[in-house]
């Protein structure tokens, strides 16, 4: 009897790692999303090895450390990437623009054809003055799109799941399993 309170205790143990394992940090992950949410989606078109584009990244890097938690920088490279050259096309169809090469960049509804340093003002005030507008009444064409677009870094579609918790829930659950199977076969030896 005190061999199956034994395994009772270290069964309990291995259903509470889980819960000491994945401990919150303070934030929730609804008030992550939240904070992600009110940040600008600014649409970064581009294509490797565009000298321009290269300058308006640099740009954007550069102001990272200043407006960084006002805006999110997406990027889609249209030079090796047919699909979302295509879908650049597409916006500026629903834009009724003729959009000529790249960098083509996009914030609510303002866009830059091009980059050159007289446009970093501009662009500074539009993700501010987005940031100002209500999440749920900003103006993102993306969304209105029927288009899928390969981000930069995806190497497709569908966004990476992290599986470490996943697999370490699943072996905690696999070495609970084992000892419950041994200790039924421990207890029914023991009663034969």
């Amino acid at each position: 009897m005190k061999k199956f309170i034994l395994l009772f205790i270290v069964m309990i143990s291995f259903f509470s790692i889980p819960f000491a394992v994945f401990a919150d940090d303070g934030e929730s992950e609804d008030e992550k999303i939240e904070e992600k949410d009110k940040e600008v989606k600014v649409y970064f078109f581009h294509g490797d090895g565009c000298p321009h584009c290269a300058e308006a990244k640099e740009f954007f890097d550069s102001i990272e450390e200043e407006y960084g938690d006002l805006f999110e920088l997406i990027s889609y490279e249209t030079w090796k990437n047919d699909d979302n050259a295509e879908g650049l096309q597409k916006i500026g169809e629903m834009r009724e623009e003729k959009i000529e090469g790249v960098p083509y960049i996009l914030i609510g509804n303002k866009s830059w054809p091009g980059y050159i340093e007289d446009f970093n003002d501009d662009i500074i005030e539009a993700i501010k003055e987005e940031y100002e507008v209500e999440v749920d009444e900003r103006y993102d064409i993306m969304e209105l799109i029927d288009y899928d677009f390969v981000r930069d870094g995806d190497s497709h579609q569908v966004e990476d799941k992290d599986y470490s918790n996943d697999v370490i829930i699943l072996i905690l659950i696999l070495i609970v399993g084992a000892g419950i199977v041994s200790g039924v076969a421990f207890a029914r030896k023991k009663t034969v």
